[in-house]
């Protein structure tokens, strides 16, 4: 909460300047992040955090996390043919996406989202750059975490591209802005499609591909996968979702999420801070982890069917059907029967404790802690 300010001066020897003017150390600390609450089983839940001293605004981000069961070969860390790319370009005669000028969000267009570029072009099922001499045209990949595995990787690329030309692939780290190792090379060898395969070291959990040409000739990417050996036990987020937050709000709603058997979900926060032009952004927040099933765990039955949750003393029945719903103490003690109807039902349960709740034949337990 406090202001920091500082001043230089120069040394030469003995020899010591005046004091330069005084200089506002402008910046912004990251918010303290908070578990996440109203867990839906169904694909949500809210991200929330404190507020942050001068913050005008802060950046949520979503993740999804994989956790290998077994020791894994090659893992898929990205995997993306861009088919979603519709477009009636070809590499010949491509047609332009965005202005050219700045980077833009790829999203509308991949199945992987945080694709970014510019200079953007598109071929019907390609994504990639145009020919420039004046400015760096360029792809960036997702952030994907390659820590695992020593930071060993590979990236198994298809490109077009012109014949002679080579597209540059370069490794970086999209928080500290470094560059992993050196670039690697998919040459050209002729006019059309080609396909390498590239061995990277290095790799973070922050990590940045970046696609240009040797050339500054077009080049357009027809697939891409890059893996990574994985031990059992380690943990892979993959990039979703970035949002925007205003400075007043703390929380923020996390929608439209895959439920999955070795699924889990995460997210963190960064503040922003814009004030007499100047805008700057914190360091990232811890993680939060957050398990969809929330305090729910099933016992032995299929879920597919219906779901139950509970947030806080209440709980939640969704049935694809009507159906008898039966609530149970530990002690066998029937504490609610109740008519459930096609959709979502609520009830209040008084008293901390587990709970058997039976619906359509099936049962599920649940943990009430208000």
């Amino acid at each position: 909460e406090l202001d920091y300010y500082f001043t230089v001066k120069a040394t030469k020897g003995d020899n010591v300047s005046e004091e330069s003017e005084m200089y506002y150390a402008y910046g912004v600390a990251a918010p303290a992040v908070k578990e996440a609450t109203d867990i839906d089983p169904r694909g949500g839940y809210t991200a929330n955090w404190d507020f942050a001293p001068k913050a005008t605004g802060y950046i949520v981000t979503s993740y999804q996390v994989y956790t290998a069961t077994a020791d894994e070969t090659g893992h898929a860390v990205l995997d993306d043919d861009f088919t979603s790319v519709e477009s009636e370009g070809t590499p010949e005669t491509p047609s332009n996406y965005g202005n050219g000028y700045e980077y833009i969000s790829l999203d509308e267009l991949t199945t992987s989202k945080g694709w970014t570029g510019i200079g953007v072009a598109l071929a019907n099922g390609m994504i990639g750059c145009n020919e420039s001499h004046y400015v760096q045209f360029n792809l960036q990949s997702p952030v994907m975490d390659l820590n695992n595995g020593d930071g060993k990787f590979k990236v198994t690329i298809t490109a077009w591209g012109w014949e002679a030309d080579a597209l540059m692939v370069q490794c970086g780290d999209a928080i500290t802005g470094e560059m992993i190792g050196e670039a690697q090379l998919v040459n050209f060898e002729t006019q059309g499609l080609n396909t390498a395969t590239l061995e990277f070291e290095g790799g973070t959990e922050n990590t940045v591909l970046l696609f240009y040409t040797y050339n500054f000739g077009p080049f357009f990417i027809d697939e891409i996968k890059v893996e990574q050996d994985l031990k059992k036990g380690e943990e892979v987020l993959t990039y979703l979702s970035q949002t925007i937050v205003d400075g007043a709000e703390n929380s923020c709603r996390i929608s439209g999420l895959t439920r999955g058997d070795n699924l889990l979900y995460a997210y963190n926060v960064a503040s922003i801070r814009e004030e007499f032009s100047n805008y700057c952004t914190s360091d990232m927040s811890e993680k939060v982890y957050v398990s969809l099933k929330g305090n729910v765990e099933s016992a032995g039955n299929d879920e597919s069917v219906n779901t139950v949750y509970a947030n806080g003393n209440t709980v939640n029945v969704v049935l694809t059907e009507d159906a008898e719903i039966n609530v149970y103490n530990t002690a066998g003690q029937k504490v609610l029967n109740m008519a459930g109807t096609a959709g979502a039902n609520s009830f209040d349960l008084n008293g901390n404790g587990i709970y058997i709740v039976t619906a359509d034949g099936k049962a599920y337990k649940v943990t009430i802690n208000e």
